[in-house]
């Protein structure tokens, strides 16, 4: 594998990251906004 070739794969490493916390962000939104309308009486 040459150094180009890693430098690709961490990239695309780097970017299923950046998808992984946003959709945590999402998940945590969604559960947070859950939460708000269950408690109301």
């Amino acid at each position: 594998m040459t150094p180009e070739q890693v430098k690709e794969k961490l990239e695309g490493v780097k970017w299923i990251s950046k998808e992984i916390k946003g959709l945590y962000l999402k998940l945590e939104a969604l559960e947070g906004g859950n939460r708000k309308a269950n408690t109301k009486p």
